[in-house]
């Protein structure tokens, strides 16, 4: 459902799938003159469902997932030296995504699907009084919809090819600004544009023991430009993003073990999306390099599967960003080493 749509044809009868994935984010910052600081955010589970029923013998299987295209939470410490820019940000990004698949061929299968996606926000950056120190925050909430196409097309017996579309959003986060200690809570709108993207794969299966893929996957953050906070008093603020559009290239591998188990391993590359002038450590992207090995069997109508991943790349040097209004700047060293674990258990029945 996530990933193609089209492919819940490939399934029997009603399937259920519950999973989490954990990740653990840790970046380090060092500044131009030396001082070295690490982000104090913690692991963070994003949870997933999925529903199936594939009627057997028809020519159609509809479905419904629940899942997270977007989110990230990071904090700073104060003693960052770029806390104007961003001291901590929390996006909370859902999908809830019903999908209907029709067999047009034996080879060729469509799927189509509304998505309602509900997201929360919120964003927080120190401000500097004369002798003092306070704190800005927004905190907003809006639900909008969209939705998805998928095909899937298998020309000869032992490949398919698959590609999908999720079409873009745009985010009217209706909440409240803050500025401590001057002033109370007033109504604000945040007005963010999220992207819409493309993913693309080919399957080759070898014997009935192998499979291996690659894919491509592309995402329009060109859409996602200055982002606005329209305050009802004070006004608007203006955060200027300008991202770039960015791809995301992967391959794996699985063996499927006479026992019922089966092992898996894949690697990805993703493309960083953040420019240097518009730099913000809320968002320190990088080229990242990710290793992932998977285990997981069936037992009777139940599936487990479990598997890690090793996120990393080289770290970035940032500079000649823009400033704040207080002239802190984002320029420095960004590091990043992530973990995550994903784990999911399936019924059909």
């Amino acid at each position: 459902i996530y990933y193609n749509p089209a492919g819940i044809l490939q399934l029997e009868g009603h399937n259920v799938r519950v999973g989490a994935h954990v990740l653990t984010i840790e970046s380090t910052y060092t500044s131009p003159m030396g001082g070295q600081v690490e982000s104090t955010t913690g692991s963070q589970p994003v949870p997933q469902l999925y529903y199936v029923n594939a009627p057997k013998g028809e020519p159609y299987a509809w479905g419904l997932g629940i899942y997270a295209p977007f989110g990230l939470a990071l904090d700073w410490p104060d003693s960052t030296g770029f806390s104007t820019l961003g001291r901590s940000g929390e996006l909370m990004y859902a999908t809830v995504n019903p999908v209907l698949a029709w067999k047009l061929t034996d080879q060729l299968d469509i799927a189509f699907g509304p998505t309602v996606n509900r997201g929360d926000i919120n964003l927080k950056q120190a401000v500097l009084f004369p002798g003092a120190a306070g704190e800005f925050e927004f905190d907003g909430e809006d639900t909008q919809l969209g939705f998805t196409l998928g095909m899937m097309w298998r020309p000869f017996e032992k490949w398919s090819a698959g590609i999908s579309y999720h079409s873009a959003t745009r985010m009217e986060f209706d909440g409240s600004t803050r500025m401590s200690p001057v002033r109370p809570a007033e109504s604000a709108t945040g007005t963010f544009d999220f992207p819409d993207f493309i993913k693309a794969g080919i399957s080759y299966r070898p014997t009935p023991k192998w499979n291996l893929e690659v894919g491509l996957d592309w995402t329009d953050w060109d859409g996602l430009g200055t982002a606005v906070i329209d305050q009802a008093v004070s006004g608007p603020i203006l955060f200027p993003l300008n991202w770039q559009s960015s791809f995301l290239a992967h391959a794996g591998a699985s063996h499927y073990f006479d026992n019922g188990y089966w092992a898996a391993a894949g690697y990805f590359f993703s493309e960083n999306s953040v420019t240097e002038l518009n730099f913000n450590p809320l968002v320190p992207d990088t080229n990242l390099h990710v290793g992932s090995l998977g285990v997981g069997s069936r037992v009777g109508r139940w599936q487990w599967a479990l598997s890690g991943q090793l996120i990393t790349g080289p770290s970035r040097d940032v500079s000649g960003s823009l400033p704040s209004l207080f002239g802190q700047s984002a320029d420095g060293n960004y590091q990043w080493f992530n973990f995550g674990v994903n784990v999911a258990v399936q019924a059909n029945f």
